[in-house]
């Protein structure tokens, strides 16, 4: 990058911003975020890992559970007709 267009982008964007991306391109040219980020399999790390019930991973199990004794989300749709004046 030549002086001259560093000079103008640090005028438009900002000193921090212009320091920032040159910290970023010289983290990634040099294989630093790779190795502190490194990609992973999914199968590596399944869904049941992240769940605190490992049996809600299973697609048919956690439809069963959202249907069943699930909380609200927001409301109930029962008054949905109370709420659509809100919304509409």
């Amino acid at each position: 990058m030549k002086v001259a267009h560093a000079s103008s982008l640090a005028q438009t964007m900002g000193w921090r911003w212009l320091a920032f991306r040159l910290n970023y391109a010289v983290r990634i040219r040099s294989g630093y975020l790779r190795c502190k980020l490194p990609v992973n399999d999914w199968s590596a790390r399944p869904l049941s890992l992240f769940l605190k019930d490992a049996v809600l991973a299973e697609p048919q199990r956690y439809l069963e559970q959202r249907r069943g004794d699930a909380p609200t989300f927001f409301f109930k749709p029962s008054p949905r007709d109370t709420y659509r004046k809100s919304f509409c």
